[in-house]
């Protein structure tokens, strides 16, 4: 597998970014620190992070 970012087009989209798509796999280590499997992590864009799209959680906390 690769460990860079790998990028992908649909052309059935209505817009330019809406096919693509980012993927990254997150290593999960056992207790000897030996790999185990990946968790898939998919975002919508190169950011390293999930955007939360309304502000309801800082609402919530209150």
């Amino acid at each position: 597998m690769r460990d860079t970012p790998v990028l992908t087009d649909s052309k059935d989209s209505a817009s330019a970014n809406a096919g693509l798509r980012f993927v990254a796999r997150q290593p999960i280590f056992d207790r000897s620190e030996k790999v185990f499997g990946y968790e898939l992590q998919f975002r919508d864009g190169i950011e390293d992070y999930f955007a939360l799209p309304t502000p309801t959680l800082p609402l919530a906390a209150q």
